[in-house]
Formats: C-alpha cells, structure tokens, sequence
C-alpha cells in the first residue's frame, strides 16, 4: 500500500521542497551561495538556483539531465509494467473462462478467494540498472557533453546569426 504525508497547508509543501532544491544544489555548489540571510529561504531560491548554474555549468547539465533522464524512464517503465500486468490479467480472464467448469468457477470466484487473486494490486518494481544506465546517458552525453558543445565549441565557429555563421554553426553540429 501506497502511503502519501499530508501537509497542513499547501504553503508546507512547497516549503519542503524549495529547502530540498537548495540543499541539493548546495550540496554539488563548490561555492557558497550568494545570500547571506538563510540560502534556503523562498525569497533566496531563485538566487541560489541562478548562482549554481553559472558558477557550475558542467554539475548543473549533469544534475538536471540526469534527473529528466531517470524521470522518463520510471514513466517508460511504468507504463510498460502496467501494460504487462493488463495482459497477465486478460490471459488469466481468458483461462477461467475456457475453464470446461466456467459458470462453477464464475460462481465460486464471486466474493472469494479466486477474484481477489485476480483483482490484485498492480505491483511496480524499478529496474534500476537500467534506471542508472539512464541516469549516466542523461548527465554525461545529454548533460555535459551537449554543455561543451552548445556552450564552449560552437562559440568558436562565431557569435553572430548572419547566414555564414549560421551555416557553419549547423554544420559543425551535424557533422
């Protein structure tokens, strides 16, 4: 059984989970933050959030990537697990009702034992070799490898939007 913790007020959670982000970013910051009041304040937030990813662009693409990475596949493995257990469900349906006994059996599993077994809770286990494949992909290659591409090879092709600097910005991203 799935328990969740109710707040008082919604204001409670959000609380939460801004002190959460600012811990965590704190956490791989290597620098201080740049408030001096509390860094884990709602007003410092957007601050402490800011300073992070400009002083740690690198830890940042590997932070969020990594995180939107494994967010995609718990989705993806969800779904899947919820379409396997459909399929269980209906082979198992269609066993009972090629049963040579199908009305005994139907009367029988009425309020007993054999309909609870087949109403049974969708049970999710995470695959988490493949959740940590995801989470390596999303913040080495899609994190920090796209950060030195986008941000540190591609300035040198130029800065500008003309149509020249364009083309070679293009080619050097496709090539």
């Amino acid at each position: 059984c799935f328990h969740t913790t109710r707040y008082k007020t919604h204001f409670d959670m959000v609380e939460w989970k801004l002190a959460v982000t600012a811990a965590v970013l704190t956490i791989f910051s290597s620098t201080t933050p740049s408030c001096q009041a509390h860094p884990f304040l709602p007003s410092n937030i957007g601050s402490t959030i800011n300073t992070f990813y400009k002083e740690n662009p690198f830890k940042g693409a590997f932070l969020t990537c990594s995180i939107k990475g494994c967010s995609a596949d718990m989705v993806a493995q969800f779904i899947a697990s919820k379409r396997e257990h459909r399929e269980e469900e209906d082979r198992r349906m269609q066993e009972l009702e090629d049963h040579p006994f199908h009305t005994m059996v139907k009367k029988a599993s009425r309020g007993g034992e054999l309909s609870s077994e087949l109403e049974g809770r969708h049970k999710f286990n995470i695959d988490w070799s493949r959740s940590l494949v995801f989470i390596l992909y999303g913040g080495l290659y899609q994190g920090m490898a796209q950060e030195f591409i986008y941000n540190r090879v591609l300035p040198i092709l130029g800065t500008g939007t003309d149509m020249k600097t364009v083309a070679r910005k293009v080619a050097g991203d496709m090539g």
